[in-house]
């Protein structure tokens, strides 16, 4: 009798088990999953009116809603920065759970990893869902995200292939609209390419297959593609034939500073004044920052042209201050692509190194048993050698630290660090802090800015409050490049983490993910940033 009651026990939970991954709400899931691609506010309405039964249900319907929250939000260009643990949890969860959602949940992990500026672990996350999708349901809009990082990091080569094979997936599934947008895209990847022919016949296909279809909004995105690569063919003539009519009919606010200011070219280079000045006058209202440069410019020369110097000097102020402004967005984006181009080709050649030990395994696999043997014996020696060139890098960082207290006579400080107080005493009288606790204390972000001077000060600085410090840390973390520099200073100061990012242009998750790289690559083990910065403050 007792045994009936334990096998009854064992059945009821796997049959818990079984209903715990089933889930009670996939039809309802199911539907708002397909209302999140078309109509997204009716997907978020009804994940509220779910929302509080998920407290009181099964796992398999918290991590599912949890996925269609993602999904929802980021469908209405919600800030999903926030959401990296949520997405790590998903695609462990769906790794070993339902594994058809594992896609998916990969996706949008590489979606998070991209607004955060990882393109890398993106491009990681994106290229696993393409490996363990089903069919090409996914193809399409993966290889099209995986486009736009290459596109926005300046590699137009690589955005073109991605662009072509997502092409291709949404040909292959009957996706018009997104066919039509993955030809605008390799059209505007050719015109980065100053491939000019290129450009115009990919945008004549879209033409033909937006005629197919009733979505004037699309319809004019194109034909405004197309006027704006006529200015660059010189085709002015074409380019205002094209361009003034959709700007007579624009009803999209977020199109008019392009609009305006591709009329305003074409006006312009035919020598019509009076429309150009309209155009310009126009754009200055309701223009973003880079049409409002370019129209602030035309307006300073046709008001030179015609002798009328208040105007003209007015002008000019107002396009230096739009180019100054432009300039320095488009320097903290030069570094930011500096530091994801460095980042990609390590990722490149990390993914390469993986490949050929991969190649390698599969050669030393159809060997005798004493061919794999010693195999795993030399992949065992190697990653022991690294783990002790890393252990012997750090013995050697405390070494010269207790050879240089040596030599300063202070014994004391060998055995115990109190020159990282001394230092800081030192350090806490100089002008360049003062200044930081400036920028600390003031509620104007847009002053949380060094000036290259005031970086060398802080660095010059730094070593005379810790003398070889920079010697050390380089020996410590070779390779340095300027922003990770930047991160280590401002580490071994003790910087609040939000000043840290506002000084060098990154959010506070972005701090931490650079931190966690430089740790792992200095001791070939996972570190968190108290790692790093104890590391740091060490030196």
């Amino acid at each position: 009798m007792r045994k009936k009651i334990y096998l009854l026990e064992a059945a009821l939970l796997l049959l818990l088990v079984a209903c715990g991954q089933r889930g009670q709400y996939d039809a309802q899931f199911a539907r708002i999953d397909s209302l999140a691609d078309v109509r997204p506010e009716l997907a978020d309405s009804s994940l509220q009116t779910l929302a509080p039964a998920m407290d009181k249900t099964a796992k398999a319907d918290t991590m599912h809603y949890a996925l269609l929250r993602l999904k929802t939000d980021d469908k209405l260009y919600l800030n999903i920065t926030d959401r990296c643990d949520l997405a790590l949890r998903l695609v462990d969860y769906y790794g070993h759970h339902n594994k058809s959602l594992l896609p998916t949940a990969l996706f949008y992990a590489g979606r998070v990893c991209a607004d955060l500026g990882d393109a890398p672990q993106a491009l990681e996350y994106y290229q696993k869902a393409l490996d363990v999708q089903q069919g090409e349901n996914m193809g399409g809009i993966l290889h099209e995200q995986m486009g736009y990082i290459f596109y926005y990091q300046g590699f137009f080569t690589q955005a073109l292939d991605h662009f072509k094979l997502s092409y291709q997936c949404r040909r292959a599934s009957n996706d018009t609209i997104g066919s039509i947008y993955n030809l605008r895209d390799i059209a505007n990847s050719y015109l980065q390419m100053q491939k000019l022919d290129s450009c115009e016949a990919n945008l004549r296909k879209a033409l033909s297959l937006v005629e197919c279809i009733d979505n004037k909004e699309l319809h004019a995105n194109i034909l405004s593609q197309l006027a704006r690569l006529y200015n660059k063919k010189q085709m002015y003539v074409q380019a205002r034939d094209i361009i003034m009519p959709l700007l007579e009919n624009c009803t999209d606010s977020m199109n008019l500073s392009a609009y305006y200011s591709t009329a305003a070219t074409a006006y312009s280079h035919l020598g019509n004044v009076d429309s150009t000045r309209m155009l310009c006058m126009k754009l200055m209202d309701v223009g973003n920052k880079y049409g409002r440069q370019f129209a602030s410019k035309q307006l300073a020369d046709i008001s030179f042209s015609n002798h009328n110097v208040a105007d003209a000097l007015r002008y000019t102020k107002l396009y230096e201050q739009f180019t100054d402004s432009i300039h320095k967005a488009d320097n903290a984006k030069a570094v930011t692509q500096m530091d994801a181009m460095y980042n990609y080709q390590l990722h490149v050649d990390e993914k390469h190194r993986i490949e050929k030990e991969k190649q390698r395994g599969e050669a030393i696999f159809s060997m005798a048993v004493f061919g794999l043997a010693a195999l795993l014996l030399f992949v065992g020696y190697r990653y022991k050698a690294k783990i002790n060139e890393a252990q012997s890098r750090y013995e050697r960082l405390l070494l010269m630290e207790k050879e240089n207290s040596l030599l300063r006579g202070d014994r004391s400080k060998a055995a115990n660090p109190e020159h990282v107080v001394a230092g800081m005493d030192y350090f806490q009288t100089t002008n360049i802090w003062r200044r930081l606790q400036e920028l600390q204390t003031s509620a104007d972000t847009f002053s949380m800015k060094l000036t290259q001077e005031e970086w060398e000060e802080l660095k010059s600085e730094i070593n005379a409050a810790w003398p070889l410090f920079m010697d050390k840390l380089h020996s410590l973390y070779p390779n340095l490049n300027m922003r990770q520099l930047q991160v280590c200073l401002l580490t071994k100061i003790g910087l609040k983490p939000k000043l840290v990012a506002e000084l060098v242009d990154l959010s506070e998750q972005g701090v931490g993910s650079l931190k966690r790289r430089l740790y792992e690559k200095a001791f070939n083990k996972s570190g968190g940033t108290k790692d790093f910065d104890s590391s740091i403050l060490l030196i």
